[in-house]
């Protein structure tokens, strides 16, 4: 049976099936009441699924007084835009499939599960007994380890937490993205012409201004920006002034350049450090199987290059076996990973 993952977030609708992946931007928070439309039309654009496979985070929206809402609302917009009769499967926390039924008197363990779908896909590819998920998307990081336990056949994710409450408490979730985290979030102030100066604490610019300047992301027409204009290098450089009050007549390139470098730098220290505790936790030191050159890690996300920087810079993952999801998928089905994965497992269960 050919099966559709749908990782249903607060911002974006991701798609995939084994073969290939859409993504299609969608403030939930703005218009929940057209997610049951806005799904429909992505499923139909799959022809020839037999299944759908569901993981989720947008019941975190604030469109939704509580998480146990949100899943019960979202699992009813799933019903109402698929086929009648389809088989729909929502993923858990605990490894399983729940269904339509289920799912919402289950909420907590259906509530920002598509981490961990990704992370049980992603164990496969561990080849000794150890390794480590780092996707880092548009919005967040999930920093999981993986392990197989002594006598198990199988690699499983062993995380310190399932909730959301949890993973940020333990740094295996992290709010810091290529695309939408707002630059105050990154730092508390950065370089300018050789001086230190505090960041306005507003919603002037986000880490897409600052991937956008260094190239790392590529310019387009797109207005999802934080003040609605182009995602264009000079519109970057123009946010990035206005974080710091600066007008752009009175800012350069090379102030926008010096900026970006010193923001991009900060947000990069900010993931190895999760990062680092993580993985002391999982394997300290004193654990032998927690040497780097038995690790891998799985690289995945849109914002996969970040995470390879990352993972490069934190002393023990340096060593590591690399599994770049990009390569071994595409750059579309990577960027929609946590879809993809809950069809793979769809498929296989």
């Amino acid at each position: 049976m050919t099966a559709l993952g749908l990782d249903i977030g607060g911002a974006n609708i991701k798609a995939a099936t084994r073969t290939h992946a859409l993504s299609v931007p969608f403030a939930v928070w703005k218009r929940p009441d057209e997610l049951a439309s806005r799904l429909a039309a992505v499923v139909a654009a799959f022809p020839g699924i037999d299944q759908i496979a569901v993981v989720m985070t947008a019941e975190l929206a604030d469109c939704y007084r509580t998480r146990s809402e949100g899943v019960s609302r979202i699992v009813d917009d799933v019903m109402a835009a698929v086929p009648r009769g389809m088989r729909t499967r929502f993923w858990s926390t605990d490894g399983c499939w729940l269904s339509a039924v289920e799912a919402p008197r289950s909420w907590r363990r259906v509530a920002a599960a598509n981490w961990h779908a990704l992370a049980a896909c992603s164990a496969r590819w561990v080849e000794g007994d150890v390794g480590l998920l780092l996707d880092v998307g548009s919005t967040t990081a999930d920093i999981i380890p993986l392990r197989r336990a002594p006598g198990a056949l199988q690699v499983r994710p062993v995380p310190a937490g399932t909730t959301d409450t949890e993973r940020l408490i333990s740094g295996e979730l992290v709010y810091s993205g290529m695309r939408r985290t707002p630059l105050c979030a990154v730092a508390r102030g950065t370089i300018y012409r050789g001086q230190f100066v505090p960041l306005a604490a507003e919603l002037f610019a986000t880490t897409l201004d600052l991937h956008l300047v260094r190239g790392d992301v590529a310019e387009s027409t797109s207005v999802d920006t934080a003040d609605g204009r182009p995602q264009t290098v000079a519109c970057a450089r123009d946010r990035l002034a206005r974080q710091i009050c600066v007008d752009p007549d009175d800012w350069t390139p090379d102030d926008a350049r010096v900026l970006a470098d010193d923001l991009a730098g900060k947000q990069l220290e900010q993931l190895a450090a999760a990062c680092r505790r993580v993985v002391a936790r999982a394997w300290g030191a004193r654990d032998p199987a927690g040497k780097a050159d038995s690790l891998t890690v799985v690289i995945a996300g849109s914002g996969g290059r970040l995470a390879e920087r990352v993972a490069a810079s934190v002393p023990e993952l340096a060593a590591a076996r690399s599994v770049r999801l990009a390569e071994l998928w595409d750059e579309e089905r990577s960027a929609a990973a946590c879809a993809c994965a809950a069809a793979h497992l769809a498929e296989e269960t």
